[in-house]
């Protein structure tokens, strides 16, 4: 199904007060997910998406640095819808989780541009994370570095602890329980008290913990730089 907005409707369904699982509107969605950036705002914030501004470039979109004209700093997220129908619908997953859940171990999303004219770019507005993730301090040593931006033992663990926590919010208090799926050392991002906000939410999907499913989950490690 094809909403309004040119945007496929999610295969994860979503639960309201009690009711059955089911899909919800994309205009429902929006309207828990922040504020609605105007497309200008975001050519304007990010140098007009200059490369020099460029993160990253992932699987779900590229991720710029910007910053508003009320000077806060954020990451936008460029997601071409005309590259794949994954993407539309990795987009609306994206929006379902973080503007109808709310979780202080989630990357805070601050809002979206869905009016665009111009071409086929929707985006995605978040808090920036001065840190970045996780990945970015693959090899650093607290030797010969700054200390404040080394990973001692007691940041590790916090980084640990704090990640376990954004996934058992995920598993045990949403309804129904939601599979994050992507968990990896860019995922975990890191904001200027190193604490975790779990960011890559574009794959997070409804599950129904059957036994044997669960079971299989548990058994699989995940190998982290910590």
């Amino acid at each position: 199904m094809t909403t309004g907005k040119g945007l496929s409707e999610p295969r994860c369904g979503w639960r309201i007060s009690g009711s059955p699982v089911k899909r919800l509107p994309v205009s429902f969605l929006l309207a828990a997910a922040g504020r609605a950036f105007e497309y200008a705002e975001i050519l304007e914030a990010t140098d007009r998406l200059s490369e020099s501004n460029l993160i990253k470039r992932g699987r779900s979109g590229d991720l710029f640095r910007g910053r508003l004209r009320d000077k806060s700093n954020v990451v936008v997220k460029k997601i071409d819808l005309s590259s794949s129908v994954e993407k539309q619908e990795r987009l609306v997953t994206e929006l379902g989780v973080l503007g109808k859940v709310s979780h202080n171990r989630l990357v805070p999303l601050l809002g979206y541009c869905l009016q665009n004219k111009n071409n086929d770019d929707r985006f995605l507005v978040y808090k920036y994370m001065p840190y970045k993730d996780l990945s970015s301090f693959r090899g650093l040593e607290s030797d010969g570095n700054d200390s404040s931006q080394s990973l001692d033992f007691v940041r590790r663990m916090k980084i640990a602890i704090g990640a376990a926590e954004g996934l058992c919010y995920l598993h045990h208090e949403c309804v129904p329980p939601l599979a994050h799926r992507d968990i990896q050392a860019s995922s975990i991002l890191l904001d200027d008290r190193f604490e975790v906000r779990l960011g890559s939410l574009s794959d997070v999907c409804a599950q129904k913990w059957e036994t044997e499913s669960h079971k299989h989950m548990v058994s699989k490690f995940l190998r982290l730089p910590l």
